[in-house]
C-alpha cells in the first residue's frame, strides 16, 4: 500500500491564519523600554479528508483519510520586531486504503519533526512584511512498521517526519485597510542528505494569497487561496525499495485548493488568548503521475496563547 496526503497546503494556511490576527499588536513599537517577552501556544488541529478519485487503472484508492497534530510553540520576543521560536509536534495520521478490492485501516502516530526559526518583521505604514527562516529537525520516526507486513516500512507520508535536518524560509506581506486585510506569502522547504532508510524528500514550495474581512475579533471570516509544489523523492526505502505502487512519489506533484475560513481570537484576560479556526475547501485540484486524488472536507484548529 502507498498512503497519501495533500496536508502541506492546509498546515501552512492555518498556523499563516492564527499568525495573521495577532501580527499587527507584535508589530506595535513599544512606548516604554522593551523588556523580555516570552509566549506559549497550544494548539490542536484537525483535517479530515476524502478519496475522490482512484489511481489510475483502479488498482488502488482510498476512502476516509484524517490528519491530527499538537503543536506546542515557545517564542521568545528578543526584541519588538525579532523572535525564536522552538515548535515541538505530535501528530497522528490514519488513512483508510482499498487495493485489489480489500479495505485497509492504518494508523501512525508519535513525535513529528522539531522546526526551530526566527522571524524579522518590518513596518512600512500600512504594510507589514514578515521573514522567517529556520530549520526542521529530524525528530519524527520515519521507520514506522507496516502493520501488515512488520518487515517493511510504511509507505513515505504516513511515516511521522522527513529524517533529515530540513532548512526552511519564507517571506510574507500583509495589507489592512479598515477591517480588510490581504495577504501573500511564499514558502519553500529544502531538504538535506539522505535519512538512515536512504532516501530524501522532496523540496516543498507554497504559494499562498487571502483577504480577511475582520468583522470581530472573535469573528473574522475569509478566503485563502493556495499553490503548492513537491519534487520528487530521491533514493528509495531500502524495506521496499521502488515499485509501481509508490511511483507516485518519485514524480513531482501539484496542489490547489480555494477555502472559506472564519477565524476567531478571544482575549480572556491581558496575557491569555483562546483562538480558533473553522474552514472547508470551496475548489481543489491535484496533478500527480497516478491521478489519484485526495480532498479535505473540513478543517479546525483551536489553541490557547499566554504570555508572561
Amino acid at each position: 500500500m502507498r498512503i497519501l496526503f495533500c496536508l502541506f497546503i492546509f498546515l501552512s494556511a492555518s498556523s499563516l491564519l492564527a499568525q495573521d490576527s495577532e501580527v499587527k499588536t507584535e508589530a506595535k513599537a513599544p512606548a516604554t523600554p522593551f523588556l523580555p517577552d516570552f509566549k506559549v501556544n497550544v494548539d490542536f488541529l484537525h483535517y479530515d479528508f476524502q478519496g475522490r478519485h482512484p489511481a489510475d487503472g483502479n488498482i488502488y484508492g482510498f476512502e476516509g483519510v484524517t490528519f491530527t497534530s499538537e503543536t506546542s510553540t515557545f517564542t521568545w520576543m528578543m526584541t519588538p520586531l525579532w523572535q525564536l521560536s522552538l515548535a515541538l509536534q505530535y501528530v497522528e495520521k490514519y488513512a483508510e486504503t482499498e487495493f485489489l478490492g480489500t479495505l485497509y485501516k492504518d494508523r501512525t502516530q508519535g513525535l513529528g519533526d522539531t522546526r526551530l526559526s526566527t522571524s524579522r518583521t518590518f513596518i512600512d505604514g500600512t504594510n507589514i512584511y514578515i521573514a522567517s527562516l529556520g530549520v526542521s529537525l529530524p525528530t519524527g520516526s520515519v521507520g514506522e512498521k507496516n502493520q501488515y507486513n512488520p518487515a517493511i516500512n510504511y509507505p513515505y507520508n504516513m511515516q511521522l517526519g522527513s529524517g533529515t535536518y530540513d532548512p526552511f524560509l519564507s517571506l510574507m506581506g500583509i495589507k489592512t485597510i479598515g477591517r480588510h486585510q490581504i495577504g501573500l506569502l511564499g514558502m519553500g522547504t529544502f531538504r538535506t542528505g539522505r535519512n538512515d532508510y536512504g532516501y530524501r524528500m522532496g523540496d516543498e514550495y507554497l504559494a499562498k494569497t487571502w483577504y480577511t474581512f475582520n468583522l470581530r475579533s472573535w469573528f473574522a471570516p475569509g478566503l485563502w487561496l493556495n499553490y503548492n509544489h513537491i519534487q520528487r523523492i530521491t533514493g528509495q526505502d531500502r524495506t521496499f525499495g521502488r515499485n509501481l505502487f509508490v511511483q507516485w512519489y518519485h514524480s513531482p506533484r501539484d496542489f490547489w485548493d480555494l477555502s472559506f475560513n472564519i477565524n476567531s481570537n478571544i482575549k480572556l484576560s491581558k496575557y491569555i488568548s483562546l483562538k480558533g479556526l473553522v474552514g472547508r475547501p470551496i475548489w481543489q485540484e491535484s496533478k500527480n503521475i497516478d491521478n489519484v486524488q485526495v480532498y479535505a472536507q473540513w478543517f479546525a484548529q483551536v489553541g490557547v496563547e499566554a504570555r508572561f
